[in-house]
């Protein structure tokens, strides 16, 4: 079921049927144009394939190794790489590295906690460039990688990961990844500088007038 308003997509999916209780919330925040709540968390990556999202929300119980699994599902390469937040009860340290490699916000909440999730959708919202619009045959990209690239398109001397993440406000994980997205796609140019000590950085460099 869909909730009309007006900015992104986002689908919504709780592990225990019928909770819903942050939607309510979600339609007052301001940037969503639509939200699409399901009951079958196993099945959002089938559901993010066919709507293409640009921000999941997943509300996850039970155990960890499961939410992990699922998440590494919605990761792969074939789906829209959306925005994910996972919304847990607690989380600790081993989880939050797991999250941070597979690029989900966790955001810890208890089931009737919405001002957390406000929070969490809010500052992924924030992240976005207001007013750059895909071009024509861009719109499959992903927000998250028009950010980046828009970062190193504002620049003529070429950028780390570090810097890049530092600009956008993203983990510099999250980053690196799109950034070598972009250099296979031929659209980024990346070059290494040699110092004094330790290993060489990678530096990336926009090759391409091509808006995203």
């Amino acid at each position: 079921m869909s909730e009309a308003c007006s900015g992104i997509d986002v689908l919504i999916a709780a592990s225990t049927g019928g909770r819903h209780v942050y939607l309510p919330a979600l339609r007052s925040v301001p940037g969503i144009a639509q939200v699409t709540r399901i009951d079958d968390v196993a099945g959002l990556p089938r559901y993010a394939e066919v709507i293409k999202p640009d921000l999941v929300i997943a509300s996850l119980d039970g155990v960890p190794s499961e939410w992990l699994r699922l998440l590494h599902r919605l990761r792969d390469p074939r789906l829209i790489q959306c925005d994910i937040i996972a919304v847990v009860r607690s989380v600790d340290q081993t989880l939050t590295k797991s999250f941070e490699r597979l690029d989900v916000q966790p955001c810890v909440a208890s089931a009737t906690d919405t001002s957390a999730v406000v929070q969490a959708v809010t500052s992924v919202l924030r992240r976005r460039v207001p007013g750059e619009i895909p071009q024509p045959g861009q719109e499959g990209v992903p927000p998250t990688e028009r950010v980046v690239a828009n970062a190193l398109k504002r620049v003529d001397t070429p950028l780390s990961a570090d810097e890049v993440a530092a600009r956008c406000g993203f983990s510099t994980v999250t980053v690196r990844r799109y950034l070598e997205r972009l250099v296979n796609r031929g659209t980024v140019a990346v070059g290494l500088h040699y110092r004094a000590v330790g290993r060489p950085a990678r530096l990336y460099r926009w090759i391409t007038r091509t808006c995203m």
